[in-house]
């Protein structure tokens, strides 16, 4: 690293950044060269979640959206064999940590993962922050590519970590792009309804996604790789 460069980090406080020349080359300033995984954990303040009890989702929400996704994860985790199995107690928070691939960079690159910090939170330090994110789902022909708000994140007794999610729907047919921005255009379902909600295993988020309001409506941004893999993923 330039030496000049180094110095000016130093003295803004910031960290050196990683650079590879080449394969041999050893990684230098303070980045480790390559993010390992982590396991992902609940951040801030932790509450009770129970959704036969309507208790654990914070009061900023909507009347409406917080008894629709109560309702959604009542439906999901009762009967015989139920979709979302979770061992209770059930403890919920606003903000999660985990390490996400950036689907930018090839599989091998050095920094194709990076530890993020997902939020649920109406505002963080004065900004929006209900992060949204590209979801897999599994379905009767494969996994599919869809996209979601983060609403919460919860803990089961087991350490297993899950996602609360009011999904986006996809308002062109075939999962092909507006043809007006070359974009796929989106909007939130209705949020008193109990199927705009799904509780799923935090290891379904793929990535977290770039969605921008127009008009009535909401575009997702996509990098050329990212728009290639929601295509392969939805169309047969």
């Amino acid at each position: 690293m330039d030496t000049q460069l180094r110095e000016l980090l130093h003295i803004a406080g910031e960290k050196a950044v990683t650079i590879l020349e080449n394969q041999e080359q050893e990684f230098e300033g303070t980045l480790v060269g390559h993010q390992l995984p982590v396991q992902p954990a609940l951040v801030g303040l932790k509450r009770r979640f129970h959704a036969l009890e309507q208790q654990g989702l914070p009061k900023w929400l909507p009347n409406a959206s917080r008894y629709a996704l109560y309702r959604s994860a009542l439906v999901a985790s009762s009967g015989v064999n139920p979709v979302l199995k979770w061992d209770p107690p059930i403890v919920a928070a606003q903000s999660l940590k985990q390490t996400l691939q950036n689907r930018q960079h090839l599989p091998d690159a050095p920094n194709r993962l990076v530890k993020v910090t997902l939020r649920a939170k109406k505002t963080h330090y004065g900004r929006p922050a209900l992060h949204d994110v590209r979801v897999a789902v599994n379905g009767d022909a494969g996994p599919k590519v869809h996209f979601a708000r983060c609403i919460s994140f919860m803990q089961d007794a087991a350490g297993r970590h899950f996602v609360a999610l009011r999904w986006y729907l996809e308002t062109t047919e075939g999962f092909v792009a507006d043809p007006n921005t070359g974009l796929m255009r989106l909007k939130l379902v209705p949020e008193h309804l109990t199927r705009s909600y799904s509780v799923m295993p935090i290891e379904s988020i793929l990535n977290g996604a770039c969605i921008l309001p127009c008009g009535s409506f909401l575009y997702v941004v996509q990098s050329p790789r990212e728009e290639a893999a929601y295509r392969n993923a939805n169309t047969d």
